[in-house]
């Protein structure tokens, strides 16, 4: 799932119609990720920075209300704070690891079907808009009771905000009956209220592609949707 840019500019007018199997491309065809753990990884640094430097913060703020003695509370605070962010860093890790690894594209006669350890998006080729610049799913907002922790929150979702070209329309987003509560939550919130049999959403090319103009999701598009490549 990735959120599109909506740019009515670059919409383009449709005829809506049903699928049709097109000759050469009958047959599904399945394009695995070439994301790794550490690229996803890698949009997460600013926000353990971030976090390290608070918990350090109220660790030592802890610490000094309980009588530690002012020369440790500095050391103390810090490996609270490391400590946190390697058990974070562990946790991330494993999860992204379950997505990447699953994370499949399949192009068919129905449309797109985008599936990984966690969700499905599903979009038909006649419910697609428009080829624009999306972005991945913003972690979800937590703890809004606080300065630092809406500083935290900013921080993570601009860190997700890396513009690649994604197939844009609308399509029905399921979410994996063993996935946690906390995916659950970030999905809906991600939703804003639309209905997930019916939402806007979108499928980043890039991530199956780096060149998927010159390839075979492009081929797939132009033989179903030509529109959308002109």
């Amino acid at each position: 799932m990735s959120a599109c840019n909506d740019d009515p500019s670059s919409a383009h007018s449709q005829e809506r119609r049903d699928a049709r199997a097109v000759a050469g491309f009958d047959q599904e065809e399945a394009f695995s990720s070439i994301l790794t753990v550490g690229t996803i990884f890698k949009k997460l640094i600013p926000t353990l920075i971030m976090l390290f430097f608070i918990t350090w913060l109220l660790a030592g703020a802890v610490l000094s209300t309980v009588g530690v003695p002012d020369g440790l509370v500095t050391v103390g605070g810090a490996i609270v704070s490391g400590g946190s962010c390697a058990l974070m860093t562990r946790f991330k890790k494993k999860q992204l690891a379950k997505v990447v690894e699953t994370a499949t594209l399949t192009l068919s006669s129905f449309g797109a079907d985008m599936q990984d350890g966690n969700m499905r998006v599903q979009m038909p080729w006649s419910q697609m808009e428009r080829i624009a610049e999306g972005d991945m799913m913003s972690p979800l907002k937590v703890g809004q009771f606080s300065l630092l922790a809406r500083a935290v929150g900013a921080i993570a979702r601009a860190s997700f905000r890396r513009k690649e070209m994604a197939l844009c329309g609308v399509g029905r987003i399921s979410v994996n009956a063993g996935a946690s509560a906390l995916l659950r939550s970030t999905v809906k919130q991600n939703l804003g209220g639309q209905d997930p049999e019916h939402a806007q959403t979108g499928v980043i090319l890039t991530h199956y592609d780096k060149d998927w103009e010159n390839g075979r999701i492009a081929q797939w598009i132009a033989a179903y949707r030509p529109d959308l490549m002109s």
